[in-house]
């Protein structure tokens, strides 16, 4: 078994290795992991919530810059060449960047056999639950996304446009080609 560091700094740091001195360079394991994915002898165990927002990622980068990593900042608003390169790296390792890259190939997030079996045997106490929890658990209904989602494959590749018609026929552009 091998490990590969996919944390968001470790992310954060090889999006700029290019940038960095030699001895501050990260290598891409996400990238290598993505490559490894596609091969039918890959077997990723992933931990979960590797995802980040906006404000961690800001956080990550001033950990980082305050280690001495040569980061440049995050920039809200980019206006030159080299801020709006930055803020395409920086939005490359935000977010789920990871979950499509390791879904790639044969990665499968289910459990295995074994680690079903050991839970079985050693189930885990939710402990005491009190009638007066005021918990809800509520599912999604019928007239939101999950009840009306529509996907639809094309035959060649195609320019598209997002648009929303409104009751009275109004049409607005939400993404335009």
């Amino acid at each position: 078994m091998e490990t590969r560091d996919i944390s968001l700094a470790a992310r954060i740091v090889a999006a700029f290795s290019d940038l960095l001195p030699e001895g501050q360079r990260e290598a891409d394991a996400l990238a290598e992991l993505g490559e490894l994915a596609t091969t039918p002898e890959a077997n990723i165990i992933k931990l979960p919530n590797i995802s980040a927002s906006v404000p961690q990622l800001k956080a990550a980068v001033a950990e980082l810059q305050g280690k001495g990593i040569d980061l440049p900042g995050y920039v809200d608003e980019p206006k030159t060449d080299a801020e709006r390169d930055s803020r395409a790296r920086y939005d490359r390792v935000e977010g789920s960047a990871v979950n499509p890259v390791l879904r790639e190939g044969n990665s499968d997030r289910r459990a295995p056999a074994s680690v079903k079996n050991y839970a079985r045997k050693h189930p885990h106490s939710m402990g005491a639950w009190s009638q007066n929890s005021k918990t809800n658990v509520a599912t999604l209904g019928g007239n939101d996304f999950y009840g009306n989602e529509k996907s639809v494959a094309l035959p060649a590749a195609d320019v598209l446009m997002i648009k929303h018609v409104g009751s009275d026929g109004t049409e607005t552009i939400l993404r335009p080609t």
